[in-house]
């Protein structure tokens, strides 16, 4: 029996496991339908959201960077984190993403998948099963705490751990490391839930670090 699945595997190690046996090849045909769906959605919406206030302050917060990934509706490019980032804040700019428990899965995982896929070269396959999987964790992660809300942002906790998720598996990680790799993403989670009762604009940019 795999170790990962018996009952004195850890949390973590469960979800590693899940992670790295999902493929393209082994997803229903509607579900890889309705991620290249969310995919485009995300880049519709983040296109939308070029000139508002919170991408256009992501976007000067790494003025100097650089790297080959691109921006979305940008010239210029950018290094892996802080393309995630940025796209992350475009993607969830308008408010216009999708929602699955409480997160924004797709400003959460599509930005990284698609810095990480075009560093390294990755197949439309391999980023669709990122992030399969990493929709699939961020699901997880709230429902086994939603307990989170509201002092907590679903999508700075969970969400965090679910682009880990995304990124460890277009990197190729094996199962140890992808725990490792889950257990970061929950160490850097972030984001108070007080940015909704003040009407501040900060819960857009957690979104954005979330991703990064």
């Amino acid at each position: 029996m795999n170790p990962a699945a018996t009952p004195e595997a850890s949390v973590s190690r469960r979800l590693a496991d899940f992670v790295h046996g999902v493929s393209c090849a082994s997803l229903p045909a509607p579900v890889v339908d309705r991620a290249k769906t969310r995919i485009l959605d995300c880049i519709a919406t983040a296109i939308a959201a070029r000139a508002l206030p919170v991408p256009s302050v992501a976007l000067r917060s790494i003025a100097g960077g650089s790297g080959p990934c691109t921006l979305i509706g940008q010239s210029a490019t950018a290094g892996a984190a802080d393309a995630a980032f940025v796209n992350a804040t475009l993607v969830n700019g308008c408010s216009q993403d999708d929602f699955l428990e409480k997160s924004h899965p797709g400003a959460l995982t599509v930005p990284g998948a698609l810095a990480i896929g075009e560093i390294h070269g990755r197949t439309g396959a391999e980023v669709i099963a990122a992030v399969v999987a990493g929709y699939d964790v961020i699901g997880r992660v709230y429902l086994g705490g939603p307990e989170m809300l509201p002092r907590f942002r679903a999508s700075g906790v969970a969400g965090s751990v679910g682009a880990a998720a995304t990124a460890g598996k277009l990197l190729g990680l094996d199962v140890d490391a992808l725990v490792h790799a889950l257990g970061c993403g929950a160490m850097f989670s972030c984001g108070f839930g007080q940015g909704f009762l003040s009407g501040t604009m900060d819960v857009k940019l957690n979104v954005g670090m979330s991703s990064r």
